[in-house]
């Protein structure tokens, strides 16, 4: 065959990039089970290059550099998340004081129990 292996505007790969980032992103994200942030989401996404990157090179060096990368990013999400799970709403202060104490008459002045509000919310005892 002479000249273009394609005719004029047909592309030489017709199926796009291999799906292999797409992949790995899916089982990390099936991996992580549960809602991820963005931030989370993009770190997923980077780990996921970097795999990938690391199965594609010739340099074990390299590879490996990739695969350590990709490893900290993955162990920096699961900290996140256990983070966020410590801070759960069994954790939270409760809203008992404001409600047993109510601002009366309507009042937010700073005199007497009409700042209950701001007292708890910097955790003191009203």
């Amino acid at each position: 065959m002479i000249g273009r292996p394609f005719p004029k505007g047909v592309s030489g790969n017709p199926r796009g990039r291999p799906p292999t980032v797409r992949r790995i992103e899916a089982a990390l994200r099936a991996d992580l089970d549960g809602e991820l942030s963005v931030i989370e989401a993009v770190m997923v996404r980077t780990a996921a290059k970097l795999m990938a990157m690391s199965h594609k090179t010739d340099h074990p060096s390299r590879a490996e550099k990739c695969s350590n990368e990709a490893r900290s990013i993955l162990r920096e999400i699961r900290k996140r998340r256990s983070a966020r799970a410590f801070r759960s709403a069994a954790d939270a202060p409760s809203l008992e004081p404001y409600l047993d104490n109510p601002p009366e008459n309507g009042s937010t002045s700073s005199h007497g129990k009409g700042n209950v509000g701001l007292a708890f919310a910097k955790g003191r005892s009203v």
